[in-house]
């Protein structure tokens, strides 16, 4: 299927698209003793990126890892500071944040979940001819991926968690068929367009 959002109206739509997470490296007597982090700490990051530090001429890298928290590149930890830097700062290379095309096609996907038995305009695919329908769908996928962004979306991969009981002890497992966790203001922009009610059907 075709996402109902495309990354410009996903920007357009959070304020924000996604930015690589940049660095710099300070160096004190041939070793590198600190990092510091730009561009905000980037944005759109779901995973902790890849921290590359340029090796010296002569001696070892040092290396470096990334903490990631509401979607930025919250702390920078030096696990080894290297040797043999010379007075230049070596070049830092920190792996940009998953394409939000990915996010949009996947939140489409939880979006139709959750639409299933809505009655709307459409044409030969599916897809939503009215205009305010088209505008629901679209900001409904976007406040989904925002949804994820801000939270973790691997939390959010097995869908929602049910509960059993035996012998005394409490386990937990996903509910297999079950959609993804649709994020609150996903919902209310479905429902004032009059597009979801119930939870989804189990398929």
């Amino acid at each position: 299927m075709t996402a109902y959002a495309t990354s410009a109206e996903y920007a357009t739509f959070s304020g924000s698209a996604n930015v690589t997470c940049t660095a710099t490296a300070i160096v004190l007597a041939g070793e590198v003793t600190a990092l510091s982090i730009g561009a905000g700490g980037g944005y759109g990051y779901l995973t902790s990126p890849t921290v590359v530090i340029a090796a010296p001429t002569a001696g070892v890298r040092a290396t470096a890892s990334a903490t990631v928290a509401n979607g930025v590149v919250s702390v920078l930890t030096l696990l080894d500071v290297g040797c043999g830097y010379g007075v230049t700062a070596p070049a830092v290379t920190i792996a940009p944040p998953d394409p939000i095309d990915r996010l949009l096609l996947r939140a489409s996907e939880v979006i139709d979940d959750y639409t299933r038995s809505a009655v709307y305009e459409h044409d030969s695919s599916d897809f939503p001819t009215d205009a305010d329908d088209i505008a629901a769908f679209r900001d409904a996928v976007c406040a989904q991926v925002e949804f994820w962004l801000t939270g973790d979306e691997q939390d959010d991969v097995l869908g929602p968690v049910e509960w059993s009981l035996s012998m005394g002890s409490t386990s937990m497992k996903p509910a297999a068929g079950l959609s993804l966790t649709l994020a609150p203001r996903a919902a209310r922009i479905l429902r004032n367009a009059g597009l979801y009610q119930t939870e989804p059907s189990v398929w």
